[in-house]
């Protein structure tokens, strides 16, 4: 069985991507879906000049989805090795939503390590904060925008840069666009930013939210990621939504407050060695 790749546009294997979406066991994350995956290349697979699925592969050589429609999947090893002999992939990012994508890596994989972690909503957290008084937690207006940028791009909780200066010719186009969309959020003291929320909601995915939250590094560790993590989900449940965020698994400070605020982690992107 002969394999070609043709490298096509996102809308051309749009089609092939809504039958992915809907065998997973649970909503992808925000910032995989709508940021790193349009940002990488998109290749149809053909099998004899048949469309028999698609696949996403980064600027890294990182296979970061691999779909085939049923009636390919008995031969997917097979189809799977051409692929990665003639792509040079030797990495290969899935994640415990993905039942067949996973499972594959599985069965050909050397090594293995988590990537990052995926949380859903566990329980109600009341969002107390006593290490600070006197600050407000408001939707990010344009006179934000400077100190915006400097925590985007002076800490290290925020989204690869390749993905945003692929998508927003970097950071300072991500910031004007979460800002300009009624997405980001700021929690201020006295005119000084101490960290920003973002509250994501999902049309393409109802009812969930993707939340997430970057803090100034001078007000780490006082429990301002825990609060702000908690505004955003007060806000998600008066709208009637599922808040669901992720960290890096590495993270540590992140994935604390992340747990802190209530959430729990039941799913995983694992990094595979192919």
């Amino acid at each position: 069985m002969k394999v070609n790749l043709e490298t096509v546009t996102p809308e051309a294997v749009a089609d092939l991507q809504t039958e992915y979406l809907q065998t997973l066991t649970g909503p992808q994350d925000a910032y995989w879906q709508e940021g790193l995956i349009p940002a990488a290349e998109h290749l149809k697979i053909r099998l004899d000049d048949v469309v028999a699925g698609y696949l996403v592969q980064n600027s890294e050589n990182e296979l970061m989805q691999f779909f085939l429609k049923p009636n390919y999947q008995r031969d997917a090893v097979d189809i799977f090795r051409q692929m990665q002999e003639s792509r040079s992939i030797n990495t290969a990012l899935a994640s415990t939503i993905e039942p067949f994508y996973f499972s594959l890596c599985l069965d050909i994989q050397q090594r293995a390590r988590v990537h990052t972690c995926l949380f859903s909503d566990h329980s109600k957290v009341e969002p107390v904060l006593t290490s600070l008084t006197g600050h407000q937690f408001r939707l990010a207006t344009e006179d934000d925008l400077s100190q915006v940028l400097a925590l985007f791009t002076g800490g290290d909780e925020f989204v690869d840069l390749d993905t945003i200066d692929a998508h927003f010719e970097g950071p300072l186009g991500y910031a004007k666009m979460v800002i300009e969309a009624g997405i980001l959020h700021v929690l201020e003291r006295n005119g000084e930013i101490l960290g920003t929320g973002e509250f994501r909601v999902r049309n393409t995915w109802p009812p969930y939210v993707d939340v997430g939250m970057i803090i100034n590094q001078k007000y780490r560790r006082q429990g301002i990621g825990t609060y702000v993590l908690g505004l955003l989900k007060q806000k998600a449940y008066e709208q009637g939504l599922k808040p669901i965020c992720s960290c890096e698994a590495g993270n540590i400070g992140s994935r604390k407050a992340v747990e802190n605020a209530g959430f729990i982690t039941q799913h995983r992107v694992v990094e595979f060695s192919v």
